[in-house]
């Protein structure tokens, strides 16, 4: 159809979007911008919420784990015929290592079933090879393969606590969504047989006890109920529970770190489209203004407020429709591989990638109704001019500006060029379209900052722990041995320059009306520990020799806000109830809820005086990997006799936090590119807008000898200073919203806040980075400015 079969109204629209097609690209790229972020988000949310659901329930997970000293079939068959259990399964874990490169090894798990064939709790899947292990063979879970790097059936190299080479043979690979992934632990799970065991100098025992409930299988309160009854049963049974643990029911274990990359980027999206209907209303408040004769002439001939307002909401819809058309497949599939990516990194399949269509009614809804609106009233305000004062408006940019409180101050000090003032008080001269203008930028700016600021934050927090952690490993025994010797022979150990005997053991608070809390650990260091010098944020820290004190890391107060400094508390010890006293608060991180009591206290209400059930051990400072070191103590802990049930570095839980963080601050940055796109995107619409009317000014430069290169400065000038006045404001509007970063972000992933560091470097990046979005976005605007020719602007209306 040509135009000249439609509609007036529509010819003029037409007209207007041809003949300015940079400025209609602009504003359609700007709303199709904030359309793909809420379309990739919504989307990406829908597919992960369904699809982690799906995935977890497919493998029936545990109810409730117990980790535990070693215990036999017989056991496992009386937990399974327990009141409210309804399946039971015995699993055994052994730490070790295994050979990924000439001189690299990766720490690796192995975990022996009771049944490969029978798995009603916590089933895996064979994706590869073999379905059940032979003898000292490997099945590999997939999320390891590509830190294995290994061809199936190859032979790979394996070292467990008595340090001694393996080979076992990879026989095929797995599927397990309730491991942790090794892309964030760093840790490769494999799948051995029981019979395995003896020959890796392990009991055939097993040390980890997963159960289902047989009814309200969603509710929480009862399955800690049936764990509590499981729990006693098994210590009754003379097994030693280290931790029961009952996870949040239906719930992937990653689900809050998905939940919490979710929130971010939805929250960086909504700003993102925020920010991309500024350019609309910059768009429209800038035609009508040029147009107001037109208006007035349209006015004249009879055309009324109404018929006018739809005209120019005829031309927003279609920016609408075209940015909808363009944005809507695009963020279809950036949300596909958005949930990819997710899926890969957490280890869980996605069967389908369905997108509902309330998701693409979402994308429509934001993409023609969100410009609309935010342009409604600047129309409404264009329309309501009466005719006469239409008619003997001046042209587009010929109003008289005056000389603003900042320029005369700058002209009085001398300290800057007439084009650099000429260049700020055009700056300055549109105030509207300029807090538009700024506002896209200073918003970008402002999370550019902030993702340096929870870098930084991050960096603080672990370095924090590490200030108080004065230790390079915790081990934990499968018993207790007496401290003397345990410390007397580890500080014997090669490599070894300090151990601390402590005792660990989960506990409750009772609370008044007789309910108990979910288990804490408590930990029981001397209180003269030169090992562990936690920040203290209230009160005190134990002293030795005294009786009943108790001090609480801040991460028992996020699950039990009733506690407050001072305060006694009933804490049951197996099935004796023991008095305390707060006296001390410190920072939790890394660490979980934990509670501190002096080992000799702990130790007599415990009766378990002068036994230890872990020790940390700090090494002797060496240029060397820490993980030949540990591997030394691991033989050294097998020669001397000291059953070890696991051994943990302090490098390894600082590596995982720091990698959970880099994860999320990598869609942080590309929520941050996708604003400051938008803003840059706003910037150059704004200078186009301004160069269209300045035009009569250009010529009137240009007729009077400015060169090119004068006039292409003028503009870039007042790039730049758009571009510094963002900057100054953005600087402290980032500090709130990093601050809400770092404590959302932490208590997602850590449990607590995480120390708060505002990025000097952020600052000064983000500096530098608006210079050269400012420079960027102003010169084609400007380079067009330069290439109209004296006769051509004279003749501009």
């Amino acid at each position: 159809m040509s135009l000249a079969n439609l509609r007036p109204r529509w010819r003029k629209i037409w007209r207007e979007l041809w003949l300015y097609r940079a400025r209609t690209l602009l504003v359609i790229l700007s709303i199709a911008v904030g359309v793909f972020a809420v379309g990739m988000i919504a989307g990406a949310w829908e597919i992960l919420q369904r699809e982690m659901s799906a995935a977890y329930a497919a493998v029936h997970p545990a109810s409730a784990i117990l980790y535990t000293t070693d215990f036999d079939d017989t056991l496992l068959q009386t937990v399974g015929r327990m009141d409210g259990v309804a399946n039971a399964v015995g699993r055994r874990t052994v730490a070790g290592q295994v050979q990924v490169g000439p001189d690299e090894w990766a720490r690796l798990e192995l975990i022996a079933l009771s049944s490969y064939t029978d798995m009603p709790v916590n089933r895996i899947r064979s994706i590869d090879g073999a379905h059940v292990p032979a003898a000292k063979a490997l099945l590999v879970e997939r999320a390891g393969l590509g830190m294995l790097d290994q061809p199936l059936g190859a032979m790979v190299s394996i070292k467990t606590a008595d340090n001694l080479p393996r080979v076992m043979t990879y026989t095929g690979a797995v599927y397990d969504p309730t491991l942790d992934p090794s892309t964030f632990s760093g840790t490769i799970n494999g799948f051995i047989d029981r019979e395995t065991l003896p020959w890796l100098g392990q009991s055939r025992g097993y040390n980890q006890l997963y159960f289902t409930v047989s009814e309200q299988t969603m509710n929480r309160a009862h399955i800690q109920a049936v764990t509590d009854e499981v729990r006693d049963k098994v210590q009754k049974a003379g097994v030693r529970v280290f931790v029961a643990w009952v996870p949040t029911p239906g719930e992937h274990p990653t689900h809050e770190i998905v939940q919490a990359v979710l929130f971010v980027l939805a929250a960086l999206g909504t700003a993102s489209l925020i920010v991309s209907t500024f350019l609309v209303v910059n768009t429209v408040a800038a035609i009508v203004t040029q147009q107001t004769r037109q208006l007035g002439i349209m006015k004249a001939l009879g055309a009324d407020t109404e018929q006018l307002s739809r005209l120019y909401q005829g031309m927003v819809l279609i920016y609408g429709i075209l940015a909808t058309v363009l944005a809507m497949p695009l963020a279809t599939a950036a949300a596909i591989y958005l949930t990819r990516y997710v899926a890969g990194l957490l280890n869980f399949d996605i069967l389908s990638f369905h997108i509902s269509w309330s998701v693409y009614a979402l994308q429509l809804l934001v993409g023609l109704l969100t410009p609309l609106l935010a342009s409604w009233w600047t129309i409404y305000q264009g329309m309501q001019m009466p005719v006469r004062q239409a008619l003997e408006s001046r042209a587009a940019g010929a109003a008289q500006v005056q000389r603003g409180r900042l320029e005369r101050f700058a002209t009085r000090l001398n300290l800057f060029s007439r084009p650099f003032l000429l260049a700020f008080r055009n700056t300055f001269r549109r105030t509207g379209r300029l807090l538009l203008a700024l506002g896209t930028l200073t918003l970008g700016i402002a999370v550019c900052i902030a993702i340096f600021t929870v870098y930084s934050s991050v960096q603080r927090t672990v370095g924090s722990v590490s200030q108080s952690w004065r230790y390079d490993a915790t081990i934990y025994f499968e018993q207790n041995y007496l401290a003397a010797r345990v410390q007397q022979l580890l500080r014997q150990a090669p490599g070894v320059m300090d151990a601390e005997a402590w005792q660990m053991q989960p506990v409750r608070i009772v609370h008044v009306d007789a309910t108990e809390s979910d288990d804490i650990q408590v930990e029981a260091p001397p209180a003269s520990t030169a090992l562990f010098q936690p920040n203290l944020l209230a009160g005190r820290w134990l002293t030795r020799g005294e009786r009943g004190a108790v001090v609480i890391n801040s991460q028992v107060l996020d699950v039990e806000p009733g506690l407050a400094l001072g305060q006694h508390i009933t804490i049951k010890l197996g099935e004796r109830k023991v008095q305390w006293q707060i006296v001390g608060i410190v920072a939790g991180a890394l660490a979980g809820p934990r509670m501190y009591i002096d080992y000799a206290d702990f130790s007599l209400a415990a009766r378990t005086v002068g036994e230890t059930n872990s020790v940390r051990v700090a090494l002797t400072p060496t240029t060397g990997p820490t993980d030949v070191q540990i591997a030394a103590l691991s033989d050294y802990l097998q020669r001397v006799g000291l059953k070890v049930a696991f051994l943990e570095t302090t490098a390894q839980t600082r590596g995982q936090v720091q990698f959970q963080f880099g994860v999320l601050l990598i869609f942080l940055t590309i929520m941050a590119v996708l604003v400051l796109l938008v803003g840059g995107i706003g910037l150059t619409g704004t200078m186009s807008i301004n160069v269209l009317e300045r035009v009569a000014e250009i010529g009137v430069m240009r007729a009077i000898g400015a060169s090119n290169w004068s006039v292409m400065k003028l503009f870039l000038g007042e790039g730049l200073v758009v571009g510094l006045v963002s900057w100054v404001l953005a600087a402290p509007l980032a500090l709130p919203m990093s601050r809400f970063l770092c404590t959302r972000l932490g208590m997602v992933l850590i449990q607590t806040p995480l120390n708060f560091e505002f990025s000097l470097v952020g600052l000064f990046f983000s500096l530098f980075f608006i210079v050269v979005v400012a420079i960027g976005a102003t010169y084609f605007p400007a380079r067009n400015a330069t290439r109209l020719s004296v006769r051509e602007i004279l003749a501009y209306e």
